[in-house]
């Protein structure tokens, strides 16, 4: 079951509530699963259960009559797709207020102005148009429609509700989404889907972590690099030294010190302190280090 589908099921479980709000939820399914055509609204569903759901709220709020066309997939992974046709369509858009006075599409604003209906209304629009990745993979929602009216009113209805949408036309589609975790949990949280919210968050904690892991991981395999090549560039100079002169000619604090480097090539600069009697710190034996450096750029 795709991550979208087992959110939208989740959804149609909850408690219908009051008339006023199944009609602004009715308003956004049909705001973003329908077109006109050929005299007929057609509403596009590929899930069955939202589908019935349509069918019996067009009946109870509008006394509309409609009945499901079902269109079988093609192909190993296409869904059925469920197709609702009304002939009603005036009354249809009349009664969710989508048809402004002018007799042109509009968004429903009505259809949403109490603070219950807007919850509504994004619950419907998800149901109609919303897709959701599977959070392993990505953070991304968003929502199809046929009508440009239709997108930049549902992103100033977001706007309001200070949600910061993006929009995009891909298609001939008007689509609205988000890619900020946050946003998308507290939209898909005022739909219903309060389950799918808590994996996307248990999907998010377990990416941080495997993130942090990595990045501690990377940053301990450059220092064990930069302690290599400085090893490396250390006991060259050393055994320079060694070749030309001697060690014996170094003074005994700089003679002991290349001693222990030599001996313990892959250890780090306070551990090579440590070893030294008496022991000293990181940076005097970076300091110490550095005279050696010096006197073997003589030979």
């Amino acid at each position: 079951m795709s991550f979208t589908k087992e959110l939208k099921e989740e959804i149609l479980q909850k408690e219908q509530g009051k008339d006023c709000c199944n009609l602004a939820e009715l308003a956004g399914i049909i705001a973003f699963s329908s077109t006109i055509k050929n005299g007929y609204l057609k509403i596009t569903i590929e899930n069955k259960f939202v589908a019935r759901r349509i069918v019996k709220l067009l009946k109870r709020l509008l006394d509309i009559q409609a009945g499901i066309e079902v269109k079988a997939g093609g192909g190993v992974r296409k869904n059925d797709t469920f197709i609702i046709s009304v002939r009603e369509f005036a009354k249809l858009l009349n009664g969710i207020s989508m048809i402004n006075k002018e007799g042109s599409l509009c968004f429903p604003q009505k259809s949403a102005e109490n603070p219950c209906c807007k919850k509504a209304f994004i619950k419907g629009a998800f149901l109609g148009g919303g897709s959701m990745s599977h959070p392993q993979k990505r953070y991304h929602l968003e929502f199809v429609t046929h009508y440009p009216e239709i997108c930049e009113g549902f992103n100033l209805f977001l706007e309001d509700m200070e949600f910061a949408a993006k929009a995009v036309e891909r298609k001939g589609k008007f689509v609205t989404y988000f890619k900020d975790c946050d946003s998308i949990c507290n939209l898909l949280a005022i739909a219903g889907a309060s389950l799918g919210v808590m994996k996307i968050y248990q999907e998010k904690v377990y990416k941080d972590k495997k993130n942090e892991i990595n990045r501690l991981n990377n940053s301990e395999v450059a220092n064990i690099m930069k302690t290599v090549t400085a090893s490396t560039d250390q006991r060259a100079c050393i055994e320079k030294i060694q070749r030309t002169a001697g060690l014996e000619s170094l003074p005994e604090s700089l003679k002991k010190l290349a001693e222990v480097r030599l001996k313990y090539p892959d250890d780090g600069l306070a551990q090579l302190g440590a070893r030294l009697n008496p022991p000293i710190g990181k940076s005097g034996v970076n300091h110490r280090m550095r005279k050696i450096i010096e006197i073997s750029k003589r030979y």
